[in-house]
């Protein structure tokens, strides 16, 4: 019943509902799985690594800046030494240049703290960071889905669309 109240000029209505719905719900689906695989190393065993390598690599054009780290590090689990280089499941290079920071604190033979995977030691994280870029990748991405829902049900139950502008007066009046 209700898709016999659709008319071609309602769809129109739908259109920019369906348009913030889809990649809202990417968005915050992208957020949550970041927060969730966050937290989920906050679980795992730690270790010392020794840090063996660590490149700050500025990758700036034209378009804006943008750094990157590349670390490697040896630690110790399970009766066995690893080489680990995992900065962390969700990092990205960034314009942020807190980054260089991070390369000039990780100096070669800096004995740090990583977590690694209990059921798989060869899968390690040096950092467990904050999650404001993840929380408002959620956040953005709910407000687009919500929005695109409420344009979806305006577009299901608006009063219908009158094709001529002397026919939308007599609404008005």
């Amino acid at each position: 019943r209700m898709l016999d109240r659709l008319t071609p000029a309602k769809l129109w209505l739908l259109l920019p509902g369906l348009l913030l719905l889809q990649p809202g719900q990417l968005l915050a689906l992208r957020g949550n799985q970041q927060i969730r695989t966050s937290v989920s190393l906050l679980t795992w065993p730690t270790a010392k690594a020794t840090i063996q390598e660590c490149r700050f690599r500025d990758l700036s054009n034209s378009d804006g800046k943008e750094f990157d780290v590349q670390v490697r590090y040896q630690y110790s689990a399970g009766n066995r030494i690893w080489t680990g280089s995992g900065i962390h499941p969700v990092y990205f290079s960034a314009a942020d240049e807190g980054i260089r920071e991070l390369c000039a604190r990780l100096q070669k033979s800096t004995v740090v703290r990583i977590h690694y995977n209990p059921e798989n030691p060869a899968e390690s994280w040096l950092l467990t960071m904050d999650h404001t870029k993840s929380t408002l990748q959620l956040a953005a991405g709910l407000l687009l889905a919500v929005t695109g829902f409420c344009f979806v049900l305006g577009g299901f139950f608006a009063a219908p669309v009158k094709s001529s502008f002397a026919q939308a007066l007599d609404v008005i009046c």
